[in-house]
């Protein structure tokens, strides 16, 4: 994987996948921005079926996996980190 935050890569997919049509498509406009950066990696998962959304309410916090790796999903041996990113 390129030397993007994974982190970054799949707020960009939950933008497109939450972002409301518009009339016509080329006017879509997404945001990024990081929100991490550092040694570690940063993951998040999104299954809106469900609304298991990741986000505080107030949209200022989400809840994320870190660890050291970003090439494959951790094993049950894998050390790895439950954390709460303020993004303010």
């Amino acid at each position: 994987m390129p030397a993007i935050n994974s982190l970054v890569v799949l707020l960009a997919i939950a933008a497109l996948t939450l972002t409301s049509k518009s009339e016509e498509a080329d006017q879509l406009t997404i945001r990024l921005e990081r929100i991490t950066s550092g040694p570690m990696n940063h993951f998040f998962g999104y299954i809106g079926h469900v609304q298991n959304i990741p986000w505080s309410g107030d949209g200022r916090c989400i809840l994320a996996l870190r660890s050291s790796f970003q090439d494959r999903m951790p094993g049950p041996n894998d050390p790895a980190d439950i954390v709460l990113i303020d993004t303010q």
